[in-house]
């Protein structure tokens, strides 16, 4: 099939990959145009269109993709599907119906669960044991177009979302090729979810990387994994705030009140609502990462303040 391929970050990069390498022909990559990154703020390009740029894919890079110009030039294909991943713009009814087979979207949860802008970190802050991804037909709702198909996995009490990302990546690409060699060959049609059960995620704020004490340390170091690298976990101590970087939970109940501190050994010790959390490496805002003995040298101050309130 002739594909339009709609995409930016490098979760869709290993999606873009496979369908060049497939039997099905992607005609035209569109992704969001260059922008200003570092310190030099110097325009740069995203994944994506890098990527194409190398497979020697035409790119296209709208201001705007929904206005009549931008679709023209993607009708201008004669595209049998568009497929999207990961863009990051609500697209509308005029794009999404412009191929035969309309617009196929690879998204990375069980759907109906976790609609919306942020699965990958809902899953792993929510301490899920297993997630997957689900390629989809796109429809005006959000992330509530009929399902071609899904396949899952499972989240270790450690992974990351960098780390489930990639996985997740890959596993979609490939589930993505199979449902595009099923519709060409066998026409199979995809099966409505049941809205009933969905359940939304929001967009990521600042603010939820705040560190609440008063959890357990098991959720506190769910949302750790959850949040790296934006927004990050942080508490503030005093007058700084203080990010956390590498930390662990401790299987201990603590009589000291919760958001004490204590250094042992290589690492700082945290009283939360239920057990501890252990710091091993962190960051005061502005400043350079630190080793928690870094830490305890060079702020011994902030180890005698309540983590988690502020002067």
């Amino acid at each position: 099939m002739k594909v339009v391929f709609i995409g930016t970050p490098c979760f869709a990069l290993p999606s873009l990959v496979a369908l060049h390498n497939s039997t099905h022909q992607v005609e035209l990559v569109v992704t969001r145009a260059a922008r200003p990154q570092g310190r030099g703020r110097i325009l740069t390009d995203p994944p994506v269109a890098v990527k194409a740029k190398e497979l020697f894919i035409p790119v296209m890079q709208p201001v705007d993709i929904n206005v009549n110009s931008s679709v023209d030039d993607i009708f201008a294909c004669v595209p049998d599907v568009v497929v999207v991943v990961a863009y990051g713009v609500i697209l509308k009814e005029r794009l999404l119906s412009t191929a035969m087979h309309g617009a196929i979207n690879v998204h990375p949860s069980i759907l109906p669960r976790y609609r919306g802008p942020s699965p990958i970190q809902t899953a792993i802050a929510s301490g899920d044991s297993e997630t997957g991804v689900t390629v989809l037909k796109m429809d005006q709702s959000l992330d509530g177009g009929a399902i071609y198909g899904f396949c899952t996995t499972r989240i270790a009490n450690t992974t990351t979302t960098a780390e489930l990302s990639r996985e997740l990546s890959g596993r979609g690409a490939d589930l993505l090729v199979r449902t595009l060699d099923n519709i060409e060959r066998e026409g199979v049609s995809p099966v409505p979810q049941d809205n009933s059960i969905a359940t939304f995620t929001r967009t990521l704020r600042r603010e939820d990387g705040e560190v609440a004490w008063l959890d357990s340390a098991i959720d506190i170091y769910n949302k750790w994994r959850a949040y790296q690298p934006w927004p990050g976990l942080y508490s503030y101590v005093g007058d700084k705030t203080v990010k956390i970087l590498d930390c662990r939970v401790v299987d201990e109940n603590c009589a000291s009140p919760v958001g004490s501190v204590r250094f042992t050994g290589d690492e700082l010790f945290v009283t939360t609502g239920q057990q501890a959390l252990a710091i091993s490496v962190l960051q005061v805002a502005g400043k350079k990462a630190q080793s928690a003995a870094e830490f305890s040298r060079g702020y011994p101050k902030l180890l005698d303040l309540t983590w988690g309130t502020r002067e």
